[in-house]
């Protein structure tokens, strides 16, 4: 153990122990010369019967924590071997972990829980964006800042998802919390298996039994009748043994999360009723046509009438978002080779407002991945199959939502890249949204490489010289006549951006000053003689209003990259 006092690597003085675990202790320390608090993790070599599972254990949680960026998460500052033990250098987090916390105050408030089960969704699902499976969720591993903030510790049995496993070759986790799939024989790990996870976690904060003690987990209200139904119903399926019936995404969980009420049964028959009026109404007016003509004519025309009737439900819906989705949705399972469905649901409902909301970008999921007998024919590859055109069509929609308007208007690359793909290639998709979704899935590309560095410690310079050429080209032109003012705002702000963050770098690889400059100013000229906002929409002049704001900003920038300042 290290001792009190002592100095490490001649910077880091050891100052008391603030907590240990099975294998490792973790240290506080001061690095007196920054003046700056550390936690340092010790595994000690001596005295552990299997060094190559803590080695490679140790080496994975270094390898996937010093890739990320998140608020939730640690930061890996120093990785020390001597010749006893390994030394882990990380942010020091103030605050107790949750497992600590119930043990002194027992059983936590509903309400309180469910604003971290919200946290740990946006954490877990940052996790899985970039192909991380955590699979060790539990109160212990949990950190409550001073603040309210959590963050996530102990990655040492997190996993990188391949995807082409049949199942985990390696059993990790904590039997209690962790799912029935990390112990073998029940397929790879995937997200799914934190959500479990997470279920186990909510499970015990608010009940205070240990599921790791109880080994079974009952519904929570028989621990404690005040907690809702709706949590129960939440936690219940969180940890299903089959992760086909759990929620399939941090998305899909975090919306249930906000509409907890919408998960009791009353609630669900009243919105099933609603729905159901609407489809008998429709149907008795339709019902002629069976005894009139043949049955299979009348069956067809039967079908499209009420496709139709749905989608005139889903546009006169404008005052009650969640009923037009819901008719959007029946349209799109009752005929899934009509595009129409999908794309008003798109166009017209999740992008109303100008952003794609988490919860929207789910139901967007399930709605074209929505299948009825075969899980391998989804709505969406029924409409490959018998509409490849109306397809490519909606895949290019589907992409340009995740990157202009997901994770609520702040874009979403990850999701749009796949999309944007299939839709760059595709001869069927007219010619001008063919080379937008191609330069676009060439920015998704390029995004992920930015400040990567190769093996000898050299950037690779000729990355921003393509992302250079892709913004200017993407942003050349008159964007409203080619699509709307809002995807104009986006591509703006989208080049100021990255303008206002590489310009250093674009220096570097011998971009001229002035091109940058010029495009700025061009940029300023659209916004004053393109781009047309009315006043009533709120949200399309908040957005113009920040294009306007980061001109500033981005001139600055640039100057002081390229040494133009005053």
């Amino acid at each position: 153990m290290l001792e009190i006092g002592s100095l490490v690597d001649g910077k880091y003085k050891i100052l008391n122990k603030i907590g240990q675990g099975g294998m490792s202790v973790v240290y506080l320390a001061m690095n007196e010369s920054a003046n700056k608090q550390w936690a340092i993790k010790e595994t000690r070599k001596d005295g552990v019967q299997d060094m190559v599972t803590v080695t490679q254990s140790l080496i994975a949680e270094v390898n996937i924590l010093k890739g990320l960026n998140h608020p939730g998460l640690v930061s890996i500052i120093d990785v020390i071997e001597t010749q006893d033990s390994f030394l882990v250098v990380m942010d020091y987090i103030e605050g107790n972990d949750l497992g600590e916390i119930l043990r002194k105050n027992g059983p936590q408030p509903e309400e309180i829980v469910v604003d971290w089960a919200k946290q740990l969704c946006n954490i877990l699902g940052y996790l899985h964006s970039k192909g991380i499976i955590y699979r060790d969720m539990k109160p212990a591993n949990v950190k409550l800042k001073p603040d309210g903030g959590l963050v996530l510790l102990d990655f040492g049995t997190a996993k990188t998802f391949k995807g082409n496993k049949m199942q985990d070759t390696t059993c990790l986790g904590t039997i209690g919390y962790a799912a029935p799939e990390q112990f073998g024989g029940r397929g790879e790990s995937d997200a799914r298996t934190d959500i479990y996870c997470l279920g186990a976690t909510l499970y015990h904060l608010v009940t205070g039994c240990d599921p790791s003690v109880e080994l079974q987990m009952v519904p929570i209200r028989q621990k404690n009748p005040a907690l809702s139904q709706g949590l129960e119903q939440l936690i219940t399926k969180c940890t299903m043994v089959n992760p086909q019936d759990r929620y399939q995404s941090c998305a899909e969980l975090l919306y249930a999360l906000e509409n907890l009420d919408t998960l009791i049964p009353q609630y669900r028959r009243s919105q099933k009723r609603k729905l159901g009026s609407f489809v008998a109404a429709v149907s008795a007016s339709v019902i002629f046509l069976v005894s009139s003509i043949g049955f299979h004519i009348a069956s067809v025309s039967t079908q499209a009438n009420i496709y139709e009737e749905y989608m005139e439900q889903a546009r006169q819906s404008v005052m009650d978002d969640e009923y037009a989705v819901e008719c959007y949705k029946e349209a799109v399972v009752l005929d899934p080779t009509k595009q129409e469905a999908y794309q008003a649901l798109i166009n017209d409902t999740f992008l109303a407002d100008g952003r794609l909301s988490n919860e929207e970008m789910d139901s967007l999921v399930r709605i074209v991945g929505y299948y009825d007998k075969d899980s391998s024919n989804t709505t969406l590859n029924q409409l490959k199959k018998e509409n490849p055109a109306g397809y490519i069509e909606v895949v290019y929609d589907i992409g340009c939502a995740y990157y202009y308007y997901g994770n609520d208007g702040a874009g979403d690359k990850v999701n749009a890249k796949p999309y944007l793909e299939e839709a760059g290639r595709d001869e069927r998709l007219e010619e001008d949204k063919r080379n937008r979704a191609e330069m676009l899935y060439q920015l998704c590309s390029l995004s992920s490489k930015l400040n990567v560095v190769d093996p000898t410690g050299n950037t690779m310079d000729t990355i921003y010289e393509e992302m250079w050429n892709n913004l200017d080209e993407l942003s050349t032109g008159n964007l409203v006549e080619r699509d709307n003012a809002y995807t104009a705002l986006y591509v703006y702000k989208e080049v100021l951006y990255e303008l206002d963050q590489y310009g250093i770098y674009f220096r570097n690889v011998g971009i001229e000053y002035d091109d940058l400059m010029n495009k700025v100013d061009n940029i300023e000229s659209r916004l004053n003689s393109d781009v047309i906002i009315s006043d009533v929409n709120v949200y399309g002049t908040e957005l113009k209003n920040t294009v306007w704001n980061m001109l500033s900003t981005t001139r600055t920038a640039l100057s002081v990259a390229y040494g133009r300042g005053d």
